[in-house]
Formats: structure tokens, C-alpha cells, sequence
């Protein structure tokens, strides 16, 4: 099992989206992704994660520690991967410019994502009411209002 760290052979694949791994474990854990169970949460703002080391890093974000700092104009960053994306504003490396408004995005789904803001397009919907939005990100904070209503239900 080990030499297939070494061939680059990666025997098991997704069903859904095709992805392959070297390990059964690591495809059992991306196929998480596809189940849309979403077992760990954050008891500070409600949001849900696949994965336990997802919410451990979220968990950052809330302690206000913003260790990683850009030598170049100092701004600073929670984790060290956020930083490193920004700093690909200052190389010019991958940068993607949105060809309406300038805008610099430093990965092609910020870019894409930043161009329904041109557009009236809401391609995130709400499974629970059918409400639409712009950003994955706004839909998971609407889908904490019908969290909080069912956890509310629940209390009563």
C-alpha cells in the first residue's frame, strides 16, 4: 500500500465528481463532501462544516489572533493560506482583474463569484424557501435563520 505514495497511482475514485486517492480513508472522507452532511458546527456563529479540522480552522477567525502578516503592506491574516493567497496581489502572479470594474481577485472563483455582482444573476438557492443569492456565503447565513427557528421549535 505504501509504494502507491511513490507510483502516483490513485486506485480509488469518486462516484460523483470523479476525484481519485491513494487511500480508501481520504475518498470515505471527500465523499463527505457530496452527502451534504455537515456534522461539526461552530457554537459561536452556527456555521456547519464536513470535516472537524475545517472547523477547528474556522475557530480561528472568531479568536481575533491574526498571526500571519503580509511583508509587504502588513496586512494580516488569521491562517497562513490567506495570507499567501494575498500575496499574489502584490507578485501579480494569478491574478485574475474583473473586466468591468478592475476589480483584482486572486483565484478564478473569486472572480466568478465577484461577477454576479455585475449581473442579476443568484445562482445559491435556499432548498428550505427557494429564496436565491449572489454568494455561497450569503446563502449559508440565511440558512441560519431557518436553523435558529427550528432549534427555537425546538425548545417550546
Amino acid at each position: 500500500m505504501h509504494q502507491v505514495i511513490h507510483t502516483g497511482e490513485r486506485p480509488f475514485s469518486c462516484d460523483e465528481c470523479g476525484k481519485s486517492f491513494t487511500r480508501i480513508s481520504h475518498l470515505k472522507s471527500h465523499q463527505l463532501i457530496h452527502s451534504g452532511v455537515k456534522a461539526y458546527t461552530c457554537d459561536q456563529c452556527g456555521r456547519a462544516f464536513t470535516h472537524i479540522n475545517s472547523l477547528q480552522s474556522h475557530l480561528v477567525t472568531h479568536s481575533g489572533i491574526k498571526a500571519y502578516s503580509c511583508d509587504i503592506c502588513g496586512k494580516t491574516f488569521s491562517r497562513i493560506g490567506s495570507r499567501n493567497t494575498h500575496l499574489r496581489i502584490h507578485t501579480r502572479h494569478d491574478v485574475y482583474s474583473c473586466d468591468q470594474c478592475g476589480k483584482q481577485c486572486t483565484t478564478n472563483t473569486e472572480l466568478r463569484r465577484h461577477m454576479f455582482t455585475h449581473t442579476e444573476e443568484r445562482p445559491y438557492k435556499c432548498d428550505l424557501c427557494e429564496k436565491t443569492f449572489k454568494s455561497p456565503r450569503c446563502l449559508e447565513a440565511h440558512q441560519q435563520i431557518h436553523t435558529r427557528k427550528t432549534l427555537q421549535v425546538q425548545l417550546l
